[in-house]
């Protein structure tokens, strides 16, 4: 199995660098995918590598396609999906595919002890003239509709070309539901039937019908429940949603910062990633201009030296200025930049003896002139700082986005108390991985 496991990622690899690049129309997205598979941490949760196309999705509970990265509600989730080749896509369309998902968040966001649960195993599709996908075949693994209850996880699905007796290979490997679901290893799953890096992709988010949803005015109300507003913020009503991912460097993948949710200390050591999504999908002008924006990012611990005793905040974190909107997506777009910080990201780490601190990051667009406003203004240690003052003093209009955490040597985390009839059992077995 290691071996099988290791030729696999040696082929990977070797895609990556002979894996045919697409024609000049749609590089910009395979560009962009690229980074933002990474970013979410899909790249290489799942797999080691995705270099890949938009796989257009549409459900029958939706009034337009599906972005990548739109959150469903569980209802809206539990459809049937349509998958559809655009017409600049480089598919050959006399040949069969595999459309594979995974949940790599099971159970749970933070208790990820069986991830990669195998949602869908469909083969033998094949490209109308109309773009859609039609397979001619039962499912090798039948849908299964996902029901988190805890903080969304990352539903993903991958695009393959078939290869010759996949259906046969295929069927004499994967474990029949309901304990196959779980601890699906779907590179080594390639590697035992063929199936090579695949070529398009896409991904939503699920989570609990409780949970704070992906948009900016939910984000606004849970800053506002969570005593965010007017300290550290005067205002908080953002247009756009600001993503911090934190790389898989500890515990089982990368982490989708939710606002609120917790996490360990070891968890939030490395810088994040930044991902920005435009709150209108038919892109307004104002959301379109965000394409050409300059962005300031902060982040501000407001609990300083503990939630009890505020006399250290805001105490500062992060100052990233010159950050721009990386590729062509307007859904979970990475922000990067090129320039240093004025304050370079330090690790959150309250004391021990502290109630854990909530950490917030906020998004601001950057003005003329602003890097030398905040030399002249920026204070000379990390402590107490006041960042309606300063926003007023660099000429800073009301924060684009934000999102916050919680850390704190006392930090606790919840069973996702996940359900899945005829499954749930085995979330609390020594169960062997499954192919």
């Amino acid at each position: 199995m290691a071996f099988l496991r290791g030729l696999a990622l040696s082929f990977l690899s070797l895609a990556s660098s002979s894996f045919a690049r697409p024609t000049a129309g749609v590089q910009n997205a395979v560009d962009a995918y690229s980074q933002i598979f990474t970013a979410i941490g899909s790249v290489p949760d799942i797999i080691p590598y995705f270099y890949g196309t938009p796989l257009r999705t549409t459900y029958p509970t939706l009034d337009a396609p599906l972005q990548p990265g739109q959150a469903l509600s569980i209802a809206e989730a539990a459809a049937q999906p349509t998958f559809w080749a655009s017409p600049d896509q480089n598919l050959n369309r006399k040949i069969p595919y595999v459309a594979i998902t995974l949940d790599p968040d099971s159970p749970g966001v933070q208790d990820r002890s069986y991830p990669q649960s195998r949602l869908l195993v469909l083969p033998d599709l094949y490209i109308l003239p109309t773009g859609q996908f039609v397979n001619a075949t039962p499912a090798l693994s039948e849908q299964q509709y996902p029901g988190p209850l805890d903080a969304p996880h990352r539903y993903t699905t991958f695009l393959f070309e078939q290869p010759d007796d996949f259906v046969k290979t295929a069927s004499s490997i994967l474990t029949p539901l309901p304990n196959g679901i779980i601890r699906f290893d779907v590179v080594d799953f390639m590697a035992r039937t063929g199936l090579g890096a695949p070529v398009a992709g896409t991904f939503f988010l699920c989570g609990g019908d409780d949970q704070v949803k992906h948009t900016s005015a939910s984000y606004a109300q849970v800053f506002q429940d969570n005593g965010l507003i007017p300290k550290p913020l005067g205002v908080f009503a953002p247009d756009a949603v600001l993503d911090i991912t934190y790389p898989s460097a500890v515990s089982d993948g990368a982490f989708l910062v939710y606002p609120g949710l917790n996490m360990t200390e070891d968890q939030v050591a490395s810088q994040p990633e930044l991902l920005l999504t435009f709150e209108s999908t038919g892109l307004s002008q104002d959301a379109a201009d965000y394409f050409e924006s300059t962005f300031v990012l902060f982040a501000l611990d407001p609990d300083a030296p503990t939630p009890q005793n505020t006399s250290l905040a805001d105490f500062v974190h992060w100052v990233q200025p010159n950050l721009k909107v990386s590729g062509p997506m307007s859904t979970f777009a990475p922000l990067v930049n090129t320039t240093p910080a004025l304050f370079e990201y330090l690790s959150p780490a309250p004391p021990a003896t502290s109630d854990p601190h909530r950490y917030v990051f906020v998004l601001f667009e950057q003005p003329e002139g602003f890097e030398d406003a905040a030399i002249a203004n920026i204070p000379a240690d990390r402590t107490a700082f006041d960042l309606d003052a300063f926003a007023t003093a660099v000429g800073l209009d009301a924060p684009v986005a934000g999102t916050f955490f919680r850390t704190g040597a006392g930090v606790t985390f919840p069973s996702p108390n996940v359900v899945i009839p005829g499954v749930t059992e085995f979330f609390h077995a020594d169960a062997p991985p499954q192919a």
